[in-house]
């Protein structure tokens, strides 16, 4: 409701009386004939302002002038909805007086937040310990636990938040309040209690009947365990007391969400071995690979959690190298269906490309003086022994070099760059802004597996710039230098093409 555009000079006097909490002249105003529901230029009325300042004594003056108890402001709040904002004593004597004279419990705001009178009292943006006797006051009077707000958030999942106050959920699970009451993105109050790491009320909402097997609605799909575990969810550190809940409760700690992560993945991207042991003294596990190859224990040594490696490869699970020769494996089965079925004479060059020996991928390792990806290993593993005859494996134009190819390829253009071949030219098409490749136009980090008629290069980046990926794979031009990253890996870098062969944005050559 707009303000008045001229107060009289006995309103103006009202208001200013009230902001100044001077309880003698706002009696004599009212006295005088002053407005009980005049409004200032922000729209807010006299009661409104009372409410706001936590003046007791004063909206009792203002409600027995004759104050509209549920008049709203601009913002359509109701001065119940400034009362609640304060604590103690004086507030909750407020707000019985407020609600004696009729003020509606469960006035809801007009705004796109949709607030209720108990979702504004347990927001935390607006309020930081509210106060206890308010609610319970507001319940008693009918205000309904379950009315969500305009984000379907229930008064439940927001007292969820306070962990330091378990009275205002209890209060309202007293009151009726729904456990298993679904929100924005299929939340549920023992989601939001996961959220915040609030573990005494995740194991009280449960003791009512939380359903601990419910997973969001959203495209992540998470349980209650990997929500538990998904930093990019929580409002803080993983707990591993809510963990240690949820778990003795019966949730299973090999349920993956709707993008196939289990919840030892999630803890495997974690620090903390004791939440990896919780997760497998449950029955996790170790040996359960994600739909793309990727077992927790290749999280775990991406992240460089060298305990959590430690106790997964105590538990049953495949080692690194056994996991990247069974990713390799599978991703080279798939392509080699595909080959099969859309073009028999790269499959034919598939079969006859002989792995190299595990000696042979050492002394390389040796040569380049580096350690090379699992992922580039178990590849050498398959196909680096090269083909009894000139064609071997190729990805599309590029044919993929055998171990002794990758060393003197690399071996020449390292001489080329010592001896200052390279010293005067810059790389064509890789900005120099850019941070995730070396900006020059030769890089010894960068170990070659594949090559194109031109000499043109697919390179297995060995040494990315601040925000690349050891282990990242670039191409490289003879006439245009390095490019940016094709993939974060060996394997992405296969998953790609499999998905360009299948959709048909490679095609291949006819001249095998």
């Amino acid at each position: 409701m707009p303000p008045k555009k001229n107060l009289s000079k006995l309103d103006t006097e009202l208001l200013s009386a009230i902001e100044a909490s001077d309880t003698k002249a706002v009696a004599s105003h009212l006295k005088a004939g002053a407005n009980p529901n005049a409004r200032n230029q922000e729209g807010h009325t006299a009661l409104h302002s009372a409410a706001a300042n936590a003046s007791a004594e004063i909206v009792e003056l203002l409600l027995e002038a004759g104050a509209d108890v549920n008049g709203p402001a601009s913002d359509s709040a109701i001065a119940l909805c400034f009362a609640t904002a304060h604590t103690g004593d004086n507030a909750v004597a407020m707000v019985k007086q407020l609600i004696a004279r009729g003020s509606n419990v469960n006035h809801q705001w007009e705004d796109e937040a949709r607030s209720t009178v108990l979702t504004d009292l347990l927001n935390q943006e607006n309020n930081e310990e509210p106060s206890a006797e308010i609610l319970r006051t507001l319940l008693h009077a009918g205000a309904d636990p379950n009315r969500p707000n305009g984000q379907n958030e229930t008064p439940l999942m927001l007292a969820a938040g306070y962990k330091q106050q378990p009275e205002l959920a209890e209060l309202l699970l007293e009151h009726g309040a729904q456990v298993n009451a679904v929100g924005r993105w299929g939340m549920t109050a023992l989601m939001h209690a996961i959220q915040c790491g609030n573990a005494p009320l995740v194991e009280r909402l449960i003791a009512k009947g939380a359903d601990i097997h419910q997973a969001t609605e959203d495209t992540e799909g998470n349980t209650p365990l990997t929500l538990a575990l998904n930093l990019d969810e929580l409002h803080g550190e993983p707990s591993a007391d809510v963990l240690g809940v949820l778990l003795r409760a019966g949730a299973n700690p090999n349920t993956p969400n709707a993008r196939g992560w289990t919840p030892l993945h999630f803890a495997a991207c974690l620090e903390d071995v004791k939440l990896t042991e919780l997760l497998l003294q449950a029955g996790a596990d170790a040996r359960r690979p994600h739909a793309n190859g990727n077992y927790p224990i290749d999280t775990a040594s991406h992240r460089g959690h060298a305990k959590v490696v430690e106790r997964l490869l105590a538990a049953g699970s495949p080692t690194l190298e056994q996991a990247a020769a069974e990713r390799m494996e599978g991703i080279w089965k798939r392509i080699g269906t595909w080959y099969a079925q859309n073009h028999p004479t790269y499959a034919e060059n598939l079969e006859r490309t002989r792995p190299a020996t595990p000696a042979k991928v050492a002394a390389l390792e040796e040569a380049l003086e580096t350690e090379l990806p699992a992922d580039f290993r178990a590849f050498l593993l398959r196909f680096g022994g090269g083909a009894p005859s000139d064609r071997g494996l190729s990805i599309a134009e590029y044919d993929v070099l055998s171990v002794e190819q990758i060393l003197s390829r690399w071996k020449g253009l390292g001489k080329l760059r010592e001896e200052g071949t390279f010293a005067d030219v810059s790389p064509h098409e890789l900005s120099e802004d850019q941070k995730q490749v070396a900006w020059t136009w030769w890089h010894p980090g960068w170990i070659p597996f594949a090559q194109d008629g031109g000499g043109n290069l697919y390179c297995v980046d060995l040494a990315p710039g601040p925000q690349g990926e050891r282990g990242q794979v670039i191409g490289w031009e003879m006439h245009g230098g390095p490019l940016r990253p094709r993939a974060t890996s060996l394997d992405a870098f296969f998953d790609t093409y499999l998905e360009k062969l299948t959709d048909g944005r490679i095609q291949l050559r006819d001249d095998e």
